[in-house]
């Protein structure tokens, strides 16, 4: 199993125009920070839980959430909705020579895209109490199915059944280079939040320094993964990941 796709998703920044990939940077990191450091927003989650936990006792009326903490739900959801219009326009300029050249992203695509990321979150968090391999395994079916809607605008289904063709013979080594990315990010995830210790903004640039990392570097990992499958489905011959 080789690695490399993985490592060289890392290096995100070597995609050209290096400006517009620092912009997403920047930006992703901010409202990251934003998320958490905005006055009129409320991170702490930790005394509802309580509260909770008192409700189900039957100690308490069942709490609310309070306004802070809509605020910050809301903010963390178009955080999300943001990751991934930054990962699909990284995508769109990595399968530059796919698509011919740089080519807008139609409405309805942008919507089968969310759509679908929305299943993918699904996935995740259905899989979470199985050490995620489902998630893996749904990785490793449907990787693909992104940079077939960007660069063929089919169908949820026909991207689907094309990115599990593609994937026929190397899925362990698909899924394997997007579960280093993964772990990566949660390992340097846990150390930044002992780094950053009470200091809540800290934490809360360090966070996002490696949200927009992990967005830009998935979004990379994925087109070097589907230009290497595509290759080897045009010319027909062995490949090893």
């Amino acid at each position: 199993m080789n690695m490399l796709p993985a490592v060289r998703a890392l290096k995100f920044f070597d995609l050209e125009p290096e400006s517009r990939v620092r912009i997403w940077f920047v930006v992703l990191t901010g409202m990251f920070a934003a998320g958490f450091l905005l006055p009129f927003v409320e991170s702490d989650f930790a005394p509802l839980i309580e509260r909770l936990i008192a409700f189900s006792e039957g100690r308490v009326a069942l709490p609310r959430l309070s306004s802070g903490q809509w605020y910050f739900l809301l903010l963390q959801a178009l955080i999300r909705i943001l990751g991934i219009v930054a990962g699909v326009d990284y995508l769109r300029y990595f399968l530059k020579e796919e698509t011919d050249g740089i080519k807008r992203v139609p409405f309805l695509t942008w919507f089968k895209i969310i759509l679908f990321q929305i299943l993918t979150g699904l996935a995740f968090v259905l899989s979470a109490q199985f050490f995620l391999l489902p998630y893996l395994v749904f990785v490793s079916l449907f990787l693909f199915v992104q940079p077939e809607l960007i660069v063929k605008d089919s169908s949820i289904p026909a991207a689907m059944q094309k990115s599990y063709a593609l994937g026929l013979g190397v899925r362990f080594s698909i899924a394997m280079s997007f579960m280093f990315i993964v772990s990566l990010f949660m390992l340097l995830n846990l150390l930044s939040t002992r780094m950053g210790g009470g200091n809540v903004q800290a934490a809360a640039l360090l966070g996002g320094f490696l949200f927009a990392w992990e967005v830009l570097s998935k979004a990379k990992l994925t087109g070097i993964l589907y230009k290497s499958l595509v290759r080897r489905a045009h010319v027909d011959r062995p490949f090893r990941l």
